[in-house]
């Protein structure tokens, strides 16, 4: 999507008699993350000795920093905050172009090839992308500084001719993080430079509302962190509008909250027997990070994904018009496990009688020790094939098996016993060995095979299906497997 731009000036006049309201102005979007990075390499040095310009912006970055859910992250080096840019056809208003995809700052004669307005000390360009759920999303914010005006650094009010730079530093600044003009409270966000040179209340509630966790009006619940949820979307559920403002989104949504406590691999199931589910992630403040959907002929979303540690919102939601899997509302499962070991497909028993509800199934091949899971190898690849499942919770700490059968495109069955051979297995469970014996932890992982090739195992050009297992002991538990098997290829040498 092509990003859309605005630009916002700061004016020479003194303001006075100003009312307390808090009454912010939501500018042009939010950051992802409620962070961004600037360029901090100005340059010139305060003719009264009051220090530098770019340590002045600095500061000014700080300030908003120590006082909001704001961060932003200070590059010392310069970048041209025109670039990218040129003169419009009418040498007026915004500047042509797109810029370059950094923050910078600097000082100019005009506005990247247009003038600068009567009594415009400096600028802000701002440019964002409208998201799927019609949020607005910061891409760029370039600050550009009249170079035609005396700058100085000082307190209190104006020394002749000069104009204090880190006070109109601080006012674009928060521009660049969202805030529009302010033109009922006192606020450094007032259109027209004055005698104030710190954050307001206003200023600094603008950016916590625009950032911090927002006070939501839909219900969220915790993430099921290696478990599965059984939720619904109905007619009664928060919308998308509600969550990410701008939009015109009236579809249902759930929110579940997910806490990190380090940076973690995730893999997300969420599927549905009656609508095509959507999941969104999303930070705790809202900002829009990714979107999954089913594929085409699918009612299950599969998501893998590594996050830095943080609070996250996982949504769940659905398309307007219903979809081939239908929708809107309707029921859904969602699964979240701290791996990124994908999750496979429907648990069965042995029982058909038996709860499956809680049991989760991964499983995977890999070649590079379990970084990146694949289906199709070469004869020479070194193999990991791996299992794990999510026992149900009232057999946690019983004594129990975990079993593994790898079935051949050439019709031969295997069994894994607990020495890590595989036997030949006739399909009767009354003989099917356990892989694993023990007690059962909450999540059980099996290595099934390690550093094997296609053309030391004898694999070479065949398919394998591997099915996977687990009972708690005793004679009455059935035997829970999965319905399909994950499947792998390995090529003829």
């Amino acid at each position: 999507m092509k990003p859309l731009w605005r630009g916002t000036a700061t004016v020479l006049l003194v303001l006075a008699g100003l009312g307390t309201a808090l009454a912010f102005q939501r500018g042009n979007g939010v950051w992802p993350n409620a962070r961004t990075t600037f360029f901090t390499g100005l340059s010139g040095v305060a003719v009264s000795g009051g220090g530098t310009f770019a340590q002045a912006f600095r500061d000014a970055m700080t300030t908003w920093n120590d006082n909001t859910a704001f961060h932003f992250v200070a590059d010392p080096t310069y970048r041209d905050p025109c670039a990218g840019y040129s003169r419009a056809a009418s040498g007026k208003g915004f500047p042509a172009g797109e810029g370059d995809g950094y923050n910078g700052a600097g000082f100019s004669a005009d506005v990247c090839g247009n003038a600068f307005g009567e009594g415009v000390l400096a600028i802000t360009l701002s440019g964002w992308m409208t998201t799927p759920v019609g949020s607005r999303q910061m891409q760029e914010s370039d600050i550009v500084f009249n170079s035609a005006v005396s700058w100085d650094l000082f307190d209190g009010p104006r020394r002749g001719s000069a104009q204090d730079f880190y006070r109109v530093a601080l006012h674009e600044l928060g521009h660049a993080l969202g805030l529009d003009h302010e033109l009922k409270a006192e606020a450094i966000m007032q259109p027209r430079i004055g005698t104030l040179r710190h954050l307001t209340a206003d200023d600094i509630n603008g950016v916590n509302t625009l950032y911090g966790a927002p006070p939501l009006t839909c219900t969220v619940a915790t993430a099921p962190r290696n478990g599965q949820v059984a939720g619904a979307l109905t007619q009664d559920d928060c919308r998308v509008f509600e969550l990410f403002g701008g939009s015109d989104d009236d579809s249902p949504i759930d929110a579940y909250r997910l806490v990190l406590d380090k940076t973690t691999d995730l893999s997300v199931d969420l599927r549905s027997p009656n609508l095509e589910p959507v999941l969104l992630l999303a930070s705790a403040q809202l900002s829009l990070l990714d979107i999954f959907s089913a594929p085409e002929g699918s009612c299950t979303v599969n998501a893998t994904m590594q996050l830095p540690a943080g609070e996250y919102l996982l949504l769940v939601n659905t398309y307007i018009d219903p979809r081939p899997c239908g929708g809107p509302n309707g029921d859904y499962l969602l699964s979240v496990m701290d791996t990124q070991l994908p999750l496979l497909g429907d648990v069965r028993a042995s029982e058909p009688q038996a709860d499956v509800s809680g049991i989760l199934f991964q499983g995977g091949v890999s070649k590079d020790g379990g970084q990146v899971w694949d289906t199709h190898f070469a004869a020479t690849d070194a193999l990991l094939v791996r299992g794990r499942v999510r026992v149900k919770p009232e057999h946690v700490g019983r004594p129990g098996h975990l079993y593994v059968v790898a079935v051949l495109s050439n019709g031969m069955q295997f069994m894994r016993d607990a020495s890590g051979r595989f036997l030949p297995f006739n399909g009767q469970l009354s003989t099917l060995v356990p892989a694993y014996s023990g007690a059962l932890q909450d999540v059980e992982t099996l290595d099934i095979a390690t550093g094997i090739t296609g053309l030391r195992s004898g694999l070479a050009g065949l398919g394998v299906s591997v099915f996977i297992g687990y009972a708690s002991a005793g004679d009455a538990e059935p035997l829970y497997y999965l319905r399909r098997p994950f499947y792998f290829s390995i090529a003829a040498p």
